[in-house]
Order: C-alpha cells, then sequence, then structure tokens
C-alpha cells in the first residue's frame, strides 16, 4: 500500500479512476522457492521458480523445459535499459544471473524489446543485462569509496554506459533511479527504499547541482 501511494503521489496523470484501484490483489496460491504446474497432454508442465533477488526481491520466472522457453521477465533486458530503482543489484548481476542462464533456454523472453531466439541470444541478452549492472558497480562503487557525490558518480558512469547502452529504450529516463538505488546499496542499505515524489526530488536536485 505504501508503494501504491507513491506512484499515485508520484505520477497521478496515469490513474483515472484511483479509488477503484485496490493497490493490493492477495494470491490464492502462494509458493517460498518452486512450483510445478502440470500443464497436461503434450505441454509438459510449467515450473515457477524464484532464482534469488533482482530486479525486485520477489522476481520468479517461468520455465516450460519440455520446449526450452523461459519467462524471465525484468530480471533480463534484451537491447533495453534497466530499471533498477528497487534492485538488488550485486545478487542479480551474480548468483540470480548464474541461475537465470542455468536453465539454457532456446527461448527468452524478457522484460522489454525482442524476445531471444537460440542459445547465443538468450545468453547474450543475460551477459548484456549483467554488463549493464556491472558497468554501473564498478563506476559507482569507485566513486563511492573515493569519497565523491552521487553527481559525480552519475556523471561516470554515464560516460561510461552511453556509447554501448545509450541508444537503448528509458535509458536516459532510468539511469537517474538506478544510480540513487545503488549508492544506497553501497551505503549499506539492503532493502530498497520506497519512491516518493519527496525522494524523486531529492535526487534530482543531486544531479542538477
Amino acid at each position: 500500500m505504501q508503494d501504491w501511494g507513491s506512484e499515485f503521489g508520484r505520477m497521478p496523470r496515469l490513474f483515472r479512476e484511483p479509488d477503484g484501484i485496490p493497490g493490493l490483489t492477495y494470491p490464492d496460491i502462494v509458493f517460498n522457492e518452486r512450483i510445478e504446474i502440470p500443464l497436461g497432454g503434450e505441454r509438459g508442465s510449467l515450473i515457477l521458480e524464484h532464482c534469488g533477488r533482482g530486479h525486485n526481491a520477489g522476481n520468479i520466472v517461468a520455465w516450460l523445459p519440455k520446449h526450452k522457453i523461459l519467462f524471465a521477465g525484468d530480471l533480463v533486458e534484451a537491447a533495453a535499459a534497466l530499471y533498477t530503482g528497487d534492485a538488488f543489484h550485486f545478487d542479480w548481476s551474480s548468483g540470480t544471473l548464474d541461475r537465470v542462464k542455468a536453465y539454457q533456454a532456446d527461448i527468452l523472453v524478457g522484460g522489454r524489446d525482442a524476445v531471444a531466439k537460440g542459445r547465443d541470444k538468450v545468453d547474450a541478452a543475460i551477459e548484456q543485462t549483467r554488463g549493464f549492472l556491472n558497468g554501473m558497480i564498478e563506476k559507482v562503487g569507485e566513486v563511492h569509496r573515493n569519497g565523491g557525490t552521487l553527481k559525480q558518480a552519475f556523471d561516470e558512469t554515464h560516460t561510461l554506459l552511453a556509447p554501448k547502452f545509450g541508444m537503448w529504450p528509458i535509458f536516459e529516463h532510468c539511469l537517474p533511479f538506478d544510480m540513487k538505488s545503488l549508492w544506497d546499496e553501497f551505503d549499506g542499505t539492503d532493502w530498497p527504499q520506497i519512491w516518493t515524489a519527496e525522494k524523486d526530488q531529492e535526487v534530482w536536485d543531486q544531479l542538477q547541482n
């Protein structure tokens, strides 16, 4: 509910009838790490599995082993910039993506952009995602260790990533949120903070001064 209130407060133009939106939808099936759902006939099973913290704490993938199709959601972006404002960068870039890659999928459906078809393209999409994360971690970590500012970290990371990723959708929009979230993680914040209108403004003030 806190996140719902934040989204409405920051972007009210997106909500035509906010009173009709419950904010929370409670599931009627839950699981901790993995659940297998038989699909019947020749279709095999659908496996829902948690591969670790990444784009957020609760990302799951949907795996069709019979067809070797993996729905990875926002854990993998094939040629689209990452939004990491609610992410766990260190986990995501290492163990979580390792587990995603271990499926050895032939087809991968990510959160944005094209479907990756063929093992080479699937692996390339995963490694592009890892490369984006590792580039941020490298530069932000360097500035953070040297006692620099968020503005310096943003400028240096933008310079590093833009030649390779700058033409990707939402790159310019996402990077300020990505930088602040990763900076917080370097500060020792384990759980991402809720984005509020006040936090938005605070970040923009730091990046423009």
